[in-house]
């Protein structure tokens, strides 16, 4: 093979040279304030509403200028020098769930390939260098309400405090089942607002069909339509301070607060729960009730025989609430499992057995004064009555007492 030489002067060979090495710069350059600049002044939900509902947004991440934006990721270790594409800020871009309808996959797309494309030339400019005691990019928030504010955390407290009580809603609003498709038919598809597949879409409907009023939370749907407020179908499924109406407002206010960015320190977020309830499909129908418990809230507790010790346990496996009828002096209460143990695997069913109920009931309605009075206080205490059952499941394998508190 012919070498074929090629002959520069010298002095162009130098301009040549210099021409390329400004080219890294002049091309990150461009890239940064024609593609990561924007981002920075853009008034629309970052990729972070993903996964973050406050606390966090890609504006934490970029800086006035790229030197001051590279430098603040290569102090926070979100840009891999030696290997760009593995930049951790592009993994925290790329991650796509849980999903929300606040942003868009080509948004995120968007997002992930000017940044891909920023760091890359990036880290070939030698202009751009890490500067010792650059203040990281990043949060502004404290990590405490950043962390409360994930999504998968607002998901689990969703499961927690209202998918655990699908008991009073699935019949109607469960997608797929009979009742629902004539809801459908009759109301429209949002009445089918539970998901077959669980929590999450479950969540992302609720929010998505403007269930939730950010702004008043007791205000929202989601509360005012059991409680029959606003006119519901189904009729009344809460009562003011019953465990439903606590729950669901429980995480509707820490919703919208996580939303609104309300929280300012830690001091100020709702304490983690001590148990959780778990739904049984068991149903405990107390019989001849006391007039003065007509069209009140009974709650029923049910603490299981201790052989071993010879007396009942103090603390209670299971409870229940619900309106009592007056005319027909009865009402049938879904039962839920009282979980304690976090880590638990949940166990569904109640064992068969030999149970002490003990009966509370707001006779004097003090919960419409404060929805958040306990309701197995002192003074809703009615007394206690032994039984034994097997707790079935199903609403045709009812456990029905007639009560007796003597």
């Amino acid at each position: 093979m012919k070498r074929v030489w090629l002959h520069f002067p010298a002095a162009s060979l130098a301009a040549a040279l210099l021409t390329l090495g400004a080219m890294p710069q002049q091309t990150s350059r461009a890239l940064f304030d024609r593609r990561i600049l924007p981002l920075l002044k853009a008034d629309k939900p970052s990729s972070c509403s993903e996964c973050h509902l406050s606390g966090v947004d890609l504006k934490d991440y970029i800086r006035p200028t790229e030197q001051a934006t590279f430098a603040a990721l290569v102090a926070g270790k979100l840009v891999d020098t030696k290997s760009p594409q593995k930049s951790h800020l592009l993994d925290l871009i790329r991650k796509a769930t849980p999903r929300t309808p606040l942003l868009t996959a080509k948004a995120r797309d968007a997002e992930y390939s000017a940044f891909s494309d920023w760091i890359a030339a990036a880290v070939r400019n030698p202009a751009l260098k890490p500067e010792p005691g650059t203040r990281e990019a990043g949060p502004k928030t404290a990590p405490a309400l950043v962390r409360h504010a994930r999504l998968d955390r607002v998901v689990a407290s969703f499961e927690r405090n209202i998918w655990s009580q699908q008991g009073r809603c699935m019949g109607c609003h469960t997608e797929g089942r009979a009742e629902a498709k004539e809801n459908a038919r009759k109301f429209g598809e949002r009445v089918q607002w539970m998901a077959s597949d669980g929590a999450a879409e479950t969540m992302r409907r609720v929010i998505a069909q403007g269930l939730i009023d950010l702004k008043k939370p007791d205000q929202s749907l989601l509360l005012l339509k059991p409680l029959n407020k606003v006119a519901h179908g189904g009729g009344v499924k809460f009562l003011m301070g019953d465990a439903g109406y606590k729950q669901f407002r429980a995480w509707i206010e820490d919703y919208s607060a996580c939303v609104q960015g309300s929280y300012r320190s830690a001091s100020a977020l709702p304490q983690a729960p001590s148990e959780r309830l778990i739904y049984t499909d068991s149903i405990f129908s107390p019989e001849q009730t006391p007039t003065e418990w007509g069209d009140k809230l009974l709650r029923v507790d049910l603490h299981a025989w201790n052989p071993a010790r010879n007396e009942w346990n103090p603390v209670s496996i299971a409870t229940g609430d619900r309106e009592v009828s007056a005319q027909a002096r009865t009402t049938n209460i879904w039962l839920w499992k009282i979980e304690r143990n976090a880590a638990a695997k949940p166990d569904m069913r109640i064992p068969e057995g030999r149970y002490l109920l003990k009966y509370y009931c707001d006779t004097k309605d003090e919960l419409n004064l404060d929805f958040r009075t306990p309701t197995d206080s002192a003074g809703f205490y009615q007394g206690s009555q032994e039984i034994r059952s097997a707790w079935p499941t199903g609403f045709g394998a009812r456990t029905s007492v007639r009560v007796s508190t003597k």
